[in-house]
This record gives C-alpha cells, sequence and structure tokens, in this order.
C-alpha cells in the first residue's frame, strides 16, 4: 500500500466518524433530559444539591473514546455522561 493509498483511507474513515457525530448531535442537541444520577453540576465535589430529577435542555456534546458520549445541559459548566441522563 502506499502513501496516497494509506492517507486517503484514512481521511475516508475521518470523513464517515465525522458524518456519525454530526448526526449524533442532530439527535440530541435542543432535545429536554431528565437527570437521573446524583449530578450536581458543579466541577468541585457537592458544593451543590443534587439535580436529580430535573428537566433541562441538552446544549452540547462531547465524544470521548475513552468515556463514551457526554452532553452540557443549560446552566452547567461540566458535561455528563448520556448513561446519567433520560431524554424525554
Amino acid at each position: 500500500m502506499t502513501d496516497r493509498e494509506i492517507k486517503s483511507r484514512v481521511l475516508a474513515q475521518f470523513n464517515k466518524a465525522l458524518g456519525a457525530h454530526r448526526n449524533i448531535r442532530e439527535l440530541l442537541v435542543g432535545r429536554s433530559a431528565k437527570i437521573i444520577s446524583d449530578y450536581n453540576g458543579q466541577p468541585y465535589g457537592r458544593s451543590a444539591p443534587s439535580m436529580r430529577g430535573r428537566i433541562k435542555s441538552i446544549v452540547a456534546v462531547h465524544f470521548d473514546l475513552n468515556q463514551g458520549v457526554s452532553v452540557q445541559l443549560t446552566g452547567s459548566r461540566l458535561y455528563i455522561s448520556i448513561d446519567e441522563i433520560e431524554i424525554v
């Protein structure tokens, strides 16, 4: 396999992954999510009460190879795992 062929295949896979990310963002951003964990939206420990049961809007999506898909909710500075919310 030549250099050009390898780079072409890498670029094709990258574009495929980028399309998947775009599709996931379209599915999630703007939807409402109910928090089902003891998430408090704060970066430092338990400085705020739990937000369990509250419904917030998803404003951003983050993808990580190790942690999977996380979302940012309105009024929060942190991302929360998609396993800790319920899409409503």
